[in-house]
């Protein structure tokens, strides 16, 4: 198979090959990865109208983290490069998050092209790094690639798609690999200085337990290598200069860790359950749609963590059970030993959740050890697979290792009867038990066929190369029908487009305004994408900003999958009067369309009775207040769910609107009606609904006319649209001036009086006293934001305190006049600067904290590396 083409050469073409062909619809025919394109099947995105978008089926942090590097990357095309990133979430440290190398793709490719590319470099990567390492652990040329296909194209990789997690799993077989070099290494040379670029990209991924972890694996496969002395300088110099290249990125990640609030992503990880752990290879024989296995939370998304397929499965049961001499340099040891970490790890906590708990939660740490699981897993089926395509014929040994294995494949099979007997009962209640079996389909001919090979091969019909390229083949095609599911591809004409809703809200936040939102009505998945920072986007945050949060909703924080705290979601559009929204600089304000608009509400008159709305319209008359018209509040009575149309006619003026009413006890109905250019007087109103007769029911007065409700307007919200959604729009300044300071130094007690403050007092609440302060003060300010920079032209008629509405995050520096000042904390989480009468320059800039000395780390770290890579000595196998 490999004469006439050199082996690496073949793994080369056949790594090519298959990611080509796993990705190649959003690489190649038009159509896109679900991260961006990412919207929920609402409002203004009803995935059922032709001028909205599709709905894809992907998880909306991944769609958040691809939406902020879509806008990230525009930011760096314009050469505007910086720290902070004003765009998300009331603004977020770039650094912290760190700067995966895949990432920066976004910069030269399209948005809608960048995930699917990301996705597929990430799993090239992977394949070749679980082959290299399989190479340095002895294993031959189809062994290995048997390796690196079935990590690069397992569960992990493909439920991360494009994700940093994703880069940070590809990046792991190098560091075992280059960690190995390293200690067999007779002098420090390159492979030192390969080490250390690996850890610093690993490092640059910003997930720290994966990192921990892997360099935990490392020193497993190292000390298990017994044909090196252990080379302690070299590999301290490699994992050293690892972390100098990461040490602007640790820095800044580790400040910011100190000032937000992760205990609120902290939470039991519900993949830990025992019978899951054990049942994780085996995903796909109870289906990869809704009805996995029973007790897994997620669904396909947690089977799929770690899944790697019955055919490995198998073959890794025979490599775990072979005799301990090995042909290759690594003792036997190293897979049982990772195996077990791992599933200490995701079982039982493991040593580290004491370590990084505070810093990224438990249950990141469970999921992320899976790779303690799949790798390992990969490597026992690489030498399972070896005993066949090292001999030409069927070994002692081979016989040896498959006695072994029945007593291992006998426990196995225990486990599948068992999930399958709790799965039976789950699919067969849900009568979907045809399906799932359909969709375990390509596992079960994967296996009957690999063991019919096997077969084969022990009666001497083929050879070991032959078994070797049709195990490739199978754990290929069982890996990649059960993954290519995950990452949904949406064609081009269903990529995110920009709705008349859209347009709306961005041109009324304008490029520094934000928005606040119900529930998903926005997708702050996607809303950094549209060029909108949505106040509600999943970010951690500080003790401060969390208790803000609580106050103006305190059911805006919910535990999500994974233990990470959900996008705050105020429960109700009143909540627009909340002083929160003020301190946040929000300017558009989205509610859905059975929201209330906030404004004094007028109640309709008691009906005298009701009729059946069905059967033909009804008619009324309304006074529109001076005030404005902002809704219409009816007499309404609904048992089963229905479409009520109002329409409001004030002379040559109307206004309508459609509302989807569902069954309830209440009997008066709010119709949002943008009505506030509306003439005062009396006006017209028509009532149609469409549904069944009988099922809905409107309030008449004795004249057998209705007489609805309002709700008015009068304040300083302006009502804009209310279909498909409401609008409300309040600008607000990105600085204001306070003349009056409460303070108050509990963070709870600071963020309800910050809740209760109603504007019309120019107040502040700060945790220790400000000094001077003239109440009687007041201020013209012009602010803008730049680039790691809000500079603001203050010119004030007394002492007081200039508040913006950005968070007062380790880093910032507030200068007043060109000389440096105090940055206080305002309004519980914000920055604050003190300025005196007069007219006054205040800037705050950005630097990530100990920028200059952890970049000269970074300087070293790279001279090292150059140093080093300048040695004769080439790394063994690379």
């Amino acid at each position: 198979m490999s004469r006439g083409l050199p082996p690496r050469r073949l793994a080369l073409l056949v790594i090519v090959a298959v990611v080509t062909f796993a990705f190649w619809r959003p690489l190649f025919a038009g159509a896109t990865l679900a991260p961006v394109d990412q919207v929920w099947s609402v409002e203004p995105f009803a995935s059922a109208s032709v001028d909205t978008v599709s709905s894809e089926a992907a998880p909306p942090d991944a769609a958040a983290i691809h939406a902020a590097w879509v806008d990230r990357a525009a930011a760096w095309r314009s050469g505007d490069v910086g720290f902070w990133d004003h765009d998300v979430a009331g603004g977020v440290p770039v650094f912290r998050s760190g700067v995966p190398f895949t990432h920066l793709l976004y910069i030269v490719v399209p948005g809608w092209f960048a995930p699917g590319l990301i996705a597929a470099v990430a799993m090239a990567v992977a394949i070749a790094g679980a082959r290299n390492l399989a190479r340095r652990r002895g294993a031959s040329d189809v062994p290995a690639l048997f390796a690196g296909l079935v990590f690069g194209c397992s569960g992990l990789l493909f439920v991360w798609f494009g994700w940093p997690h994703a880069t940070a799993l590809a990046l792991v077989p190098w560091l075992w690999s280059t960690a190995i070099a390293a200690a067999r290494a007779q002098r420090l040379d390159r492979s030192a200085a390969a080490l250390g670029v690996v850890t610093a990209a690993l490092l640059w991924c910003g997930v720290v337990s994966l990192a921990v972890l892997a360099l935990v694996g490392a020193t497993v496969v190292v000390a298990a290598d017994r044909s090196a002395t252990l080379r302690s300088g070299s590999l301290a110099l490699g994992v050293t200069t690892g972390v100098a290249l990461a040490a602007p990125h640790l820095t800044a990640s580790f400040a910011h860790s100190q000032w937000v609030d992760e205990a609120s992503r902290s939470s039991a990880d519900s993949s830990a359950d025992w019978a899951t752990m054990l049942t994780i290879p085996l995903g796909s024989v109870f289906g990869n749609g809704a009805q996995a296995i029973p007790w897994l939370t997620g669904g396909t998304q947690q089977t799929s963590v770690a899944f790697v397929g019955m055919v490995v499965v198998g073959l890794a049961v025979l490599g775990v059970s072979r005799q301990g001499r090995r042909r290759g340099p690594i003792r036997a040891v190293d897979i049982p030993i990772l195996v077990a970490v791992g599933v200490a790890v995701v079982w039982i906590g493991g040593p580290f959740e004491a370590v990084l708990d505070g810093v990224v939660g438990d249950a990141a740490v469970a999921t992320h050890a899976r790779v303690l699981v799949t790798l390992p897993l990969a490597l026992a089926a690489a030498d399972g697979l070896a005993l066949m395509v090292d001999g030409h014929r069927p070994q002692r040994q081979f016989d040896v290792a498959l006695q072994r294995a029945r007593l291992v494949g006998a426990v196995v099979v225990g486990i599948v009867l068992v999930a399958g007997w709790r799965w039976n009962e789950v699919v067969g209640g849900a009568n979907a038990r045809r399906l799932t079996i359909a969709e375990s389909m390509a596992s079960m001919v994967a296996l009957l066929v690999g063991i019919g090979i096997v077969i084969a091969w022990r009666r001497g019909v083929v050879d070991g190369r032959f078994v070797g390229s049709a195990a490739c083949g199978l754990a290929v095609f069982e890996l990649l029908s059960f993954g290519m599911a995950i990452p949904t591809a949406a064609e081009k004409d269903q990529r995110l487009a920009v709705t008349a809703v859209h347009e709306l809200v961005i041109e009324l936040a304008g490029p520094e305004g934000r928005i606040v939102g119900f529930g998903e009505v926005m997708v702050p998945a996607v809303s950094p994408a549209l060029g909108v920072d949505d106040v509600r986007t999943n970010a951690a945050r500080s003790p401060g900003l969390l208790a803000l949060f609580e106050a103006a909703d305190n059911d805006s924080l919910r535990l999500g999958v994974g233990g990470a705290a959900d996008a705050p979601r105020p429960s109700n559009i009143a909540s627009v009067h909340s002083g929160v929204w003020t301190a946040m600089g929000v300017d558009v304000f989205v509610g859905g369309p059975t929201s209330t608009p906030p404004g004094e509400v007028l109640d309709p008159p008691p009906p005298r009775r009701r009729v059946d709305a069905v059967l033909q319209p009804v008619s009324g008359q309304v006074e529109i207040p001076a005030a404005g018209l902002r809704a219409l509040v009816l007499d309404f009575v609904a048992t089963a769910p229905v479409v009520v149309e109002a329409e409001v006619i004030a002379g040559n003026e109307v206004r309508r609107n459609r509302l989807a009413v569902a069954p309830s006890d209440a009997t008066r109905i709010v119709v949002p009606i943008a009505g506030e250019d509306l003439p005062a007087g009396i006006a017209d109103v028509v009532v149609r609904v469409d549904g069944e007769p009988s099922v809905a029911w409107i309030g008449l007065q004795e004249d057998v006319t209705m007489q609805p409700g309002v709700v008015t307007g009068d304040d300083i919200f302006a009502l804009i649209a209310v279909d498909p959604v409401v609008v409300l729009h309040r600008p607000t300044p990105i600085a204001r001036f306070a003349n009056d300071v409460v303070v108050e130094s509990d963070v709870v007690r600071a963020a309800t009086l910050v809740d209760a403050w109603d504007g019309s007092t120019a107040m502040t609440v700060l945790h220790a006293a400000a000094g001077t302060i003239d109440r009687g003060a007041s201020a013209q300010i012009r602010a803008q934001r730049f680039n790691d920079r809000v500079s603001a032209e203050v010119v004030a008629t007394g002492a007081g305190i200039v508040v913006f509405d950005v968070p007062a995050a380790p880093g910032w520096r507030v200068s007043v006049d060109g000389r440096s000042a105090e940055l206080v904390t305002a309004d519980v989480a914000f920055a604050g600067v003190r300025v005196s009468e007069g007219a006054h320059v205040v800037e705050l800039r950005y630097r990530p904290p100990h920028l200059w000395w952890s970049s000269l780390v970074a300087l070293s770290g790279i001279a090292v590396v150059l140093a080093f890579a300048r040695r004769s000595e080439r790394l063994e196998g690379c």
